[in-house]
């Protein structure tokens, strides 16, 4: 069946996550502002709490409240707060799908801060947060048809066919063509709107070495490494364009980081 995307379960982001988003692209935000503002949405001010305690931010001392998990995230990081607040609005539902789409968002932002901390350290949190918002046309699908998606999840899992390949059979649209759709509601940089709706499309990389160019080779990385430490059952078979072995080279990757990276996720699971 062809899919109106019009017509989709658009996750929308709160009026204070707006505000928040906002404030803090301003080049000099008023951060006292800024806890008041997400001190008005409970989801946003949970979510950040819960954030700045995650396994990524190690801490002796657990943070209890919005000014201390601001001081632990930084201002760039409140961004991803107000994506996972708003994923959280769409990921109540028990369904199968839903559960594999939110751990899979999560996994990847970690793995693509893991291996932009070796490669690229300079741009760490935004592979952090192109991890967590790179799949957002997925959580769009499965919530505009569950039991559909709940199917094709388990077909992908089955035969090992790439999810994006049966939803473009099934309805048209693959979840790369709908996450335009989405992310322009983030205030999300045009360029990595661009680069996330063609991300299983893209033509192979070519020699420039920034740029897209590494984030993409970071954001596929992560994909390779997700699915080799996760049982199959447990995978969401996606098209990745580039083989490990070329994505290893082109980020000076050697085998030993690979397996402290599958420590590391184990850990922090």
């Amino acid at each position: 069946m062809a899919i109106d995307i019009a017509k989709l379960k658009i996750p929308a982001v709160s009026p204070d996550g707006l505000k928040a988003l906002e404030l803090i692209s301003r080049p000099d935000p008023d951060v006292k502002q800024l806890e008041r503002i997400i001190l008005l949405d409970p989801i946003l001010a949970s979510t950040l709490i819960k954030y700045a305690n995650s396994p990524l931010y190690r801490r002796t001392k657990k943070i209890t409240n919005v000014p201390g998990a601001i001081r632990v995230l930084g201002l760039r990081n409140i961004r991803s707060a107000v994506v996972m607040a708003t994923m959280r609005t769409l990921a109540r539902a028990e369904a199968e799908a839903n559960r594999a789409i939110w751990g899979h968002s999560i996994d990847i932002s970690m793995l693509c801060k893991l291996i932009a901390r070796e490669t690229a350290p300079d741009i760490a949190d935004d592979m952090e947060f192109i991890g967590l918002i790179h799949d957002l046309g997925l959580l769009v699908l499965a919530n505009s048809f569950p039991a559909r998606y709940n199917d094709l999840l388990r077909q992908a899992r089955l035969d090992g066919t790439a999810i994006d390949e049966l939803e473009l059979a099934d309805f048209g649209q693959q979840h790369d063509m709908i996450v335009r759709h989405v992310l322009e509601k983030f205030r999300i940089p045009d360029e990595y709107i661009t680069m996330l709706s063609g991300f299983h499309t893209h033509p192979p990389l070519g020699p420039e070495q920034g740029g897209t160019n590494l984030q993409l080779a970071i954001l596929e990385l992560a994909h390779h490494l997700w699915l080799r430490a996760l049982p199959r059952t447990a995978h969401i078979p996606e098209t990745i364009v580039e083989a490990v072995e070329s994505l290893q080279k082109r980020l000076g990757i050697a085998d030993d980081f690979m397996e402290h990276v599958f420590e590391e996720l184990s850990e922090r699971k």
